[in-house]
């Protein structure tokens, strides 16, 4: 994955296809900035992605409760077992809960 931003940018929030979960890491964090995704809970469960959240402070939060996704208002998809997992908005590794209904930052 070579995406180049056409803008300058902050930080990468993002819910990226799970498939592709690995690239889209190594690509946030090669591009240097602070980046947070919405993952599966298996994304904790993995060698090699161990290592990558090892080698850096990495800040998790559990989403408590089962999420309804929306394709263009037709499909309803409920996902169970979610994180949001990032760098860069801490200088410590943590794990947290989320209250109900609220996301990481607001």
């Amino acid at each position: 994955m070579k995406y180049e931003p056409e803008e300058p940018f902050d930080y990468i929030i993002t819910n990226p296809p799970y498939q592709f979960k690995n690239e889209f890491i190594k690509r946030a964090i090669e591009l240097g900035k602070p980046w947070l995704m919405l993952l599966p809970l298996d994304v904790l469960c993995s060698k090699g992605r161990s290592e990558i959240f090892r080698a850096q402070p990495t800040q998790v939060w559990v989403e408590p409760t089962n999420l309804e996704f929306t394709n263009d208002g037709e499909e309803k998809s409920v996902s169970k077992g979610l994180v949001w997992i990032g760098t860069g908005w801490s200088e410590r590794n943590e794990l947290s809960w989320l209250s109900h209904g609220r996301g990481p930052f607001f």
